[in-house]
C-alpha cells in the first residue's frame, strides 16, 4: 500500500471514528433530557415520600401523648406546669424533625432544578445563556450539601448513612458549555446524591418504625380488644381488621424510595463518565414510579392508623 493510500485509508478511519463518537454524544445528550425529566418527577415524588415522613412521625407521637394522657389524668390539674412542659418538649423535638425535612425537601428540589438547568445545556444554541444559571443553582446545591451533611435524623447526621463511593472520570462532551459544567459539577452532585441515598435510608428506617408503633396501636384498639370483649365484635371488625393488616403489608415497600434514588445515582455517572454505556433509563422510571406508588400507599397507612 503506498503512502498516498495509507494518508486516505487514515483519513477515512478518523473520519469514521469522528462520525461514531459524535453519534455517541448526540445519543447521550439526547438521554440528558429523559433522564432530567425523571429527575423532576423523583422530586415531585420526594416531596409526598417527606410529608408522609412528617406525618407519620407526628401521629406516633401523638399516639404516644394521648396515652399517657390517660394515666395521667387525674394529676393533670395538680402539675399543670409539668404536663405543659412534656407537651411542649415533644412539639420541640417534632418541630425539629419537620425542620431537617423541609431541608432534605429543599436539597431535592434545588437537585431536580439543576437536572433542568444541565438538560438545556445540551443544547449548543441555548447553552452559553443557560450556564449561569446553572452555575448558580449548582452553588445552591453544594451549600446545601454542607447542611444536610449535619443534619440528624434517629441521633444521627445524615452523613453517617452515606456509603463511599468510587471516584469517577467526566467524559468530554463536544456543547462545551455542557463540559465545562460537568467538569466542575460532577463531584458536587455525586455527594448530593449520596446523600439523598442517606436521607432516604435514613426516613425510610424512622418512618417503618414510627408506622409500625402507630400500628401495632391500632391493632390493639380495633382488632385484639374488641375481640376479647365478651359481648358480639362491632360491625366494622372485620373492616378494620383487614385495614390494618393490609397498612401492614404497605410498611414492607419502603424500600422503593431508596431503589430510587440509587438508581438515579447510578443513571448520573453512566451519563457523565462512560459516552458508550448502555443508560437504563427504563429502570430508573420504574423504580420512581414504584415510589409514587409507596407515597400514596403510605398515606392510606397514616388514614388507617389514625392520624389526620
Amino acid at each position: 500500500m503506498n503512502t498516498q493510500n495509507i494518508t486516505s485509508f487514515s483519513r477515512v478511519g478518523i473520519f469514521t471514528c469522528a462520525l461514531v463518537l459524535c453519534g455517541c454524544d448526540e445519543q447521550r445528550l439526547s438521554q440528558y433530557s429523559t433522564f432530567a425529566t425523571a429527575g423532576q418527577v423523583y422530586v415531585a415524588n420526594f416531596h409526598q415520600v417527606t410529608a408522609q415522613a412528617g406525618s407519620a412521625m407526628i401521629a406516633v407521637d401523638s399516639v404516644l401523648m394521648s396515652t399517657a394522657h390517660k394515666d395521667v389524668v387525674s394529676d393533670l390539674k395538680k402539675n399543670p406546669a409539668k404536663y405543659s412542659a412534656q407537651v411542649e418538649q415533644h412539639d420541640e423535638l417534632l418541630q425539629k424533625y419537620l425542620g431537617t425535612l423541609q431541608l432534605i425537601d429543599a436539597h431535592a428540589t434545588a437537585l431536580g432544578a439543576y437536572f433542568d438547568a444541565i438538560a438545556k445545556l445540551t443544547d449548543n444554541k441555548t447553552a452559553t445563556n443557560t450556564a449561569s444559571a446553572a452555575t448558580d443553582l449548582l452553588n445552591a446545591v453544594d451549600s446545601l450539601n454542607t447542611h444536610l451533611a449535619k443534619a440528624t435524623i434517629l441521633g444521627k447526621p445524615i452523613a453517617d448513612y452515606v456509603s463511599k463511593g468510587t471516584p469517577f472520570v467526566v467524559a468530554h462532551f463536544q456543547v462545551k458549555a455542557l463540559d465545562a459544567q460537568l467538569q466542575r459539577a460532577a463531584p458536587i452532585v455525586d455527594i448530593a446524591l449520596s446523600l439523598q441515598e442517606g436521607a432516604v435510608t435514613a426516613i425510610g428506617e424512622q418512618t417503618k418504625a414510627s408506622l409500625t408503633d402507630t400500628l401495632k396501636n391500632r391493632e390493639s384498639t380495633d382488632v385484639i380488644e374488641p375481640f376479647l370483649r365478651t359481648n358480639e365484635l362491632p360491625a366494622n371488625w372485620n373492616t378494620n381488621r383487614e385495614a390494618y393488616l393490609r397498612a401492614s403489608v404497605t410498611l414492607s415497600n419502603v424500600s422503593s424510595a431508596q431503589s430510587a434514588i440509587k438508581q438515579l445515582h447510578i443513571t448520573f455517572k453512566q451519563l457523565v463518565e462512560n459516552q458508550t454505556a448502555s443508560i437504563d433509563l427504563q429502570t430508573l422510571i420504574t423504580d420512581i414510579s414504584a415510589m409514587s406508588a409507596y407515597a400514596n400507599a403510605t398515606q392510606t397507612t397514616l388514614k388507617t392508623a389514625g392520624a389526620k
